[in-house]
């Protein structure tokens, strides 16, 4: 599944991911204007209550066809519904600060 989120123009939102679901199948892909914590919530049920998660980052500078052949090698040995890989584009508005006026400086 593809899960995306795009803070710029919504017209170019969709072409943005286009790499990414050109990448490989997916079992679904959804792009529609919303709140930031309506996605934010999006996939709670898929949690059950208690489950303790655990996350593991890298930034990278673009998402270069090396890494979307990665994520597309390793996928079908992700081991179940509540592992994944996660990718945000930190652009935009992140993008127009000193690195040291936003929480995202590590990316930078």
């Amino acid at each position: 599944m593809i899960v995306g989120m795009w803070t710029g123009d919504l017209d170019a939102g969709p072409a943005h991911w286009q790499a990414m679901l050109d990448a490989g199948p997916a079992l679904g892909s959804f792009f529609a204007p919303m709140p930031y914590p309506a996605l934010n919530i999006m996939f709670d049920g898929l949690n059950a209550p208690g489950l303790q998660g655990y996350w593991k980052t890298v930034f990278l500078r673009t998402l270069s066809d090396d890494a979307l052949r990665t994520a597309v090698e390793f996928a079908p040995g992700i081991p179940s519904v509540h592992s994944a890989n996660h990718f945000y584009p930190l652009d935009g508005a992140v993008q127009r600060v000193a690195p040291e006026a936003t929480a995202f400086a590590y990316g930078m």
